[in-house]
């Protein structure tokens, strides 16, 4: 189907022409690298220009397309050679007047123009949640690709999986006539795909549920991924159906609960994540703590604080939110009243973590972290007094009057659990500081502790024998001096365990 449609380009049938298909299910080994070579075996005077998110990306493709053109295979197959003038993998010339050229949809696309343009992979899938990212893009494809066309009859290539619903393959169909090739990883419905052959017109037929390779994905496989990433990423990529961020984002029918039976005894670290807004009063934005429980990768929210407190209010709070959970961490957006509690916080000793806003949309942020909820990685009190008005907000964003319950959340669910956590002298520090001791001198006082990163020999030194660590989630204890020693070493490979 894709071989097809490609060489309609080259005949001139088609001008415009969209490929959507999974990932690893070679669009960009035929549309960059073969059929690049093929167009110029039969026609050695054209130019052509391919283009992907990052130069390295574009040269390695142009490498292997390159690399083609030498081979005997090629060679023996058509007449077209290589200009002695010059063989750069960035630009290659052939004899007859013809070129590849390989750029960055970023950088500069100057100089002469080309028949044929190839857009392969124009966004990185991890980009694509970026609004920002989206429409540098865009703007990228808009003010330069789409104007080296050498004339009315040039074709233009689109290669790419559905990423978004405002994804480059979406912008282009609103200004102009597509053709697009979907093909979904699972048929979801009874599919027939007509190709125009040399030898005449060929049907392949899809049952509903057949799986496009299934030699290499099967359907079980690819139910897996969908359950791990959730049906947003996995429907745009694999399915070439992207939800979109339009609407409310997170479904009421996602949303899990716990008990106190099925909440677990204890965790493996706690988080408080605080969203905090400018400055008290009735019509400004709320300042938010959300305080979670992690337990086997699942999140458990225990308590959400919601207010307009002033700074001395706000300074209460956090101390006795802090006091009440013995928080692991503690994350506070780096903007607004985040300063003044960051410094409020390490005066106490409570191990805090600023976080940057970043360049991303409060709709993207919560778009990337939606597969959590969709796949049951996030569980919410079944009865809580603040429990209304958290589901409220997060099923009716972005059309909810207040998004600070959303920030917080998805702050916290951002947060890297195995990069984040707190250090042995953030334990240290948090027992000192909600217990109201200044060290255990004497006592015989045990830090219980979770292993992050298990394996290997601990040498605190100060003549204290080695420390042999369990398997990473076990748990071990330590004397609190044995703690300090390892503290000094800025040891990051335990959680506290809250007693």
């Amino acid at each position: 189907m894709l071989a097809a449609n490609l060489e309609a380009v080259r005949l001139g049938r088609k001008k415009r022409l969209i490929i959507n298909v999974p990932p690893r299910t070679l669009k960009s080994f035929l549309g960059s690298i073969v059929f690049p070579a093929f167009a110029l075996g039969h026609d050695p005077s054209l130019n052509i220009l391919c283009t992907s998110y990052a130069q390295d990306v574009a040269n390695d493709l142009a490498l292997s397309c390159r690399t083609l053109m030498l081979s005997r295979f090629y060679q023996s197959l058509f007449g077209t050679r290589l200009s002695d003038d010059r063989q750069a993998v960035e630009e290659f010339k052939i004899k007859g007047g013809g070129a590849r050229r390989a750029v960055s949809l970023s950088g500069s696309i100057t100089g002469r123009g080309a028949d044929i343009i190839i857009v392969d992979d124009p966004i990185k899938p991890d980009e694509a949640e970026s609004e920002s990212h989206r429409n540098r893009v865009n703007s990228s494809y808009q003010r330069t690709v789409s104007g080296r066309l050498n004339r009315d009859t040039g074709s233009v290539i689109l290669l790419m999986q559905r990423l978004h619903n405002n994804d480059l393959a979406a912008l282009v169909q609103k200004e102009e006539q597509w053709d697009v090739v979907a093909i979904p990883a699972i048929a979801t419905r009874p599919e027939d795909y007509s190709l125009r052959t040399p030898y005449g017109t060929r049907t392949i037929h899809r049952a509903e549920g057949e799986v496009l390779q299934p030699q290499r994905q099967s359907a079980s496989a690819l139910n897996q991924f969908r359950k791990s990433q959730g049906a947003r990423i996995f429907d745009a990529q694999y399915q070439q159906k992207p939800h979109g961020a339009e609407g409310a984002t997170i479904a009421r029918d996602w949303l899990l609960h716990y008990d106190d039976n099925s909440r677990p005894k204890e965790f493996d670290s706690v988080l408080q994540s605080w969203d905090t807004g400018i400055k008290g009063g009735e019509s400004n934005s709320y300042t938010v703590c959300t305080t979670w429980g992690i337990h086997d990768h699942r999140f458990y929210l225990l308590d959400v604080y919601r207010a307009r407190p002033d700074l001395r209010e706000l300074k209460i709070a956090a101390a006795n939110l802090a006091r009440q959970y013995r928080p692991t961490v503690i994350l506070v957006e780096d903007q607004s009243l985040g300063e003044p509690l960051m410094e409020h916080l390490d005066s106490l000793g409570l191990p805090y973590q600023p976080v940057p806003t970043g360049s991303a949309s409060k709709q993207d942020r919560l778009y990337a972290r939606s597969n959590k909820f969709e796949s049951g990685q996030v569980l919410l009190p079944r009865e809580a007094t603040w429990l209304e008005d958290y589901v409220e907000e997060l099923t009716t964003f972005p059309d909810c009057g207040f998004s600070d319950q959303v920030d917080s959340t998805t702050q916290a669910l951002a947060w890297d659990a195995s990069l984040g956590n707190a250090s042995f002298a953030n334990v240290l520090r948090t027992m000192d500081a909600l217990t109201g001791a200044t060290g255990y001198a004497g006592e015989e006082k045990k830090i219980k502790l979770r292993v992050l990163i298990g394996g290997g020999i601990l040498q605190p030194g100060d003549g204290k024998p080695d420390i042999h660590v369990p398997a990473a989630g076990k748990i071990m204890e330590l004397e609190y001096d044995y703690g300090a020693s390892l503290a000094n070493k800025q040891w990051t490979r335990f959680a506290i365990v809250p007693e």
